[in-house]
């Protein structure tokens, strides 16, 4: 074992929730032998920890949570100021994820706090009854970015508008309620602000959403909506539509489909925010379109749009849909396609297995949906997916 490094094997029950056979941390910002053997001390009791409420844990968490202890332990352990920890921390880590800041932003807080109610309690204000809000808030939203696992996985400087609106349909389809929403976003935009401000990075990817927007986001298409778009989309954009609404893909993920993800009439592909493999047997209603699509086209071609390439393909194939959409009246995205699809099965379900529709919803977690789906007849999969008339949409419609 190196001398700079925290290294405990994992129980094997665990093993299989953590996807992980070991815990291994870095050790290196410790300033000399004593404080290594102490920070080792240490973080194997906060294994412990991970043990002992093994359920609340997966890969991400567990290093998340070890990474964010020792810098806690080491701060508590060092003369740094405060108002130096942006630095200090930023500098010690290669790549500094949106949790890195979270835990930063907390660390800042929890002594913000205190001062201010030494503050309050030298004016004659009661603190033994108030909390803080902010920090709570800060816990909230670092637990929905470890759920959501594609923002943590980028270095912060990297993100982009796209990553959090993605993370605020996250909320949504987690029924979140849009006062909660829109005050995560408040707090991301503030902390991005003083990133500005200390000249880490010149752009706020944080966008707070509106209200309207929110609610907007969370309608699906209605029924003459959809027969309207389709009346007037041209051959293969009029499928790319009806594929999303029978299969509840995101874009990137119809976007990325070539012919050799198409066995079984399903399609197979990676679910593009967790990256595990996912199962959707075609809707009967398409079949035929997709087998003529390929079989005038090469195993490596994509289904769709296959002359469009690189980095803006996605991008492409779906803003001259939202803008066709416009043109229509209709202002609603091909995100919508996904409320649509999830809503119906959702709504439809009384004659399926419960597992069945969240492997279909994408409700399963990568490590669930991998068992699931590998071990269950596809062909129930197939059942569901042949049940969904678009037609009744209108039942749902009534209720909304």
């Amino acid at each position: 074992m190196s001398k700079k490094e925290f290294i405990r094997r994992i129980p094997q029950e665990y093993q299989k929730q953590l996807e992980l056979t070991r815990l291994k941390i870095s050790l290196i910002k410790c300033r000399n032998k004593t404080e290594v053997e102490k920070a080792k001390m240490f973080l194997y009791f906060q294994s412990e920890k991970i043990f002992e409420n093994i359920n609340d844990y997966n890969k991400l968490k567990a290093k998340s949570f070890l990474k964010s202890s020792l810098y806690e332990y080491l701060l508590n352990n060092s003369n740094l100021n405060v108002k130096s920890l942006s630095t200090k921390i930023v500098e010690s880590i290669d790549i500094i994820t949106v949790i890195n800041i979270m835990d930063l932003e907390m660390k800042k807080r929890k002594v913000i706090f205190i001062n201010q109610q030494k503050e309050k309690k030298k004016a004659g204000v009661d603190i033994t009854i108030k909390k803080d809000m902010t920090y709570n808030a800060y816990v909230t939203i670092k637990n929905h970015l470890l759920s959501f696992k594609v923002i943590v996985e980028k270095d912060y400087k990297e993100l982009k508008n796209d990553d959090f609106e993605d993370f605020k349909y996250f909320l949504l389809e987690k029924n979140i309620s849009l006062s909660s929403i829109r005050n995560y976003f408040k707090h991301l935009k503030a902390i991005f602000n003083r990133l500005i401000e200390s000249d880490k990075i010149t752009y706020n990817p944080v966008k707070v959403p509106s209200v309207k927007s929110l609610e907007d986001d969370k309608l699906m298409f209605d029924y003459d909506e959809i027969t309207t778009i389709l009346a007037n989309l041209e051959d293969e954009e009029s499928l790319i539509f009806k594929t999303l609404l029978y299969t509840g893909m995101r874009m990137d993920e119809l976007s990325s489909l070539k012919k050799e993800n198409i066995k079984n009439d399903c399609f197979y592909f990676f679910d593009s925010k967790n990256y595990f493999k996912k199962i959707v047997p075609i809707h009967a209603s398409i079949i035929a379109d997709i087998k003529n699509i390929m079989d005038n086209i090469n195993s490596s071609d994509y289904i769709f749009k296959n002359i469009l390439t690189g980095t803006t393909r996605v991008d492409n194939i779906r803003n001259p849909l939202n803008n066709f959409f416009k043109e229509l009246g209709i202002q609603k995205t091909l995100h919508k396609t996904r409320a649509t699809f999830i809503t119906y099965l959702n709504f439809y379900n009384e004659n399926f297995n419960s597992n069945d529709i969240k492997v279909l919803t994408h409700a399963l977690t990568g490590e669930d949906n991998k068992s699931y789906v590998v071990a269950k007849n596809i062909e129930k999969l197939r059942t569901i997916v042949n049940s969904i008339d678009l037609k009744k949409l209108q039942e749902i419609e009534k209720l909304m």
